[in-house]
Order: C-alpha cells, then structure tokens, then sequence
C-alpha cells in the first residue's frame, strides 16, 4: 500500500503512538501480584522473627540457665560418620563418645562436637549439666553475639525484601 500525502502518513504515526500509550497506559494499575508476593515475604519473615524471638533465644538461655554442674567428662571413643559439605564434597567427621560422673552415676553419651580430626581417648572435656536430669549438657555456656544475631538477621533480611519489593512497586506503578 503506498501513502498518497504526508497527511496519512501523519495521521498512520499518530494512530500508532496513541495504540503504545494506551498499551503502556494499562500497565501502570498496581500489579496485585507483586503485592502479594511482596506481602507474604514481609509475613514469612515476621513470624520467622516472632519464633526466633520467643521460642530459640528463650531455650538457648535455658540451657545455659540449668545446666549449672561442671563435670569433666572422658571420651572413650571416636564414631566417625560422613557429612556434606556446602561445596558439595563428602568430609569424615567425628562424634565423641564421652562418659562422666554424677551423684555415683556413669553416664555415657554421644557429644555432638564436630570434630574434623578424632580427639585421642582419655582426653578430659569440660561439660555442664543440668543437675536435675544428668543427660542434658551443653558444651559451652556462653552464648556468643553471633548465636544471637544470626537467628535474627535472617528473618530481618526476609522482612526488608518483602518491604523493599513492595516499595519499588508501589513507586514502579505510579
């Protein structure tokens, strides 16, 4: 088809661009979608913090709280085992078995310490123990800022996307 004037050609351009604006026109109502998905992440993240908040900082401070008894504890053996490694390589670690004493009481257990290399036998670690119930330990009772930060910068992180995410859409559709 050829164009007999500049007028229909004018007329074909303008055509044109008022079809674009009008296309671009309807994408600028608020994308309900992105809401939602901004909306569940804030959700996730607030009850991800509530539970960090209320359930582990309380039962971290417990454990340091009960297990008052320090006993010196014996490893007697070495329980190797294979684990994963965030690259993706299969590692060898080791699990003590140790055995202490409390109120004329031998008691044997795993002490979950991970250990890379196995710890000679007979070598003495220090546990503390709940008196009340002999089998809860901690190896530590302290309780590090790391211990405390990391379980709330997690759910923070999740929060501050979904908010950021809900933002920038907010401001992308006006």
């Amino acid at each position: 088809m050829k164009l007999k004037s500049n007028l229909q050609m004018r007329n074909l351009c303008f055509m044109n661009n008022k079809i674009e604006s009008e296309r671009d026109g309807m994408k600028k109502g608020i994308n309900i979608k992105n809401v939602i998905v901004s909306l569940v992440f804030l959700i996730i993240g607030i009850g991800m913090l509530l539970f960090v908040l209320f359930v582990v900082l309380p039962a971290m401070t417990h454990n340091a709280e009960v297990c008052t008894l320090e006993v010196e504890a014996v490893v007697i053996e070495n329980e190797p085992y294979w684990t994963t490694t965030g690259d993706g390589e299969s590692v060898r670690r080791y699990r003590q078995i140790g055995e202490y004493t409390v109120d004329n009481k031998k008691i044997t257990l795993t002490i979950t310490d991970q250990k890379t290399d196995p710890v000679p036998e007979g070598t003495k670690i220090t546990l503390w123990v709940n008196p009340d119930n002999p089998y809860n330990f901690i190896n530590s009772r302290e309780i590090n800022l790391i211990d405390i930060v990391v379980p709330i910068a997690i759910p923070i992180g999740i929060m501050l996307f979904g908010v950021l995410d809900l933002v920038f859409n907010l401001k992308k559709e006006q």
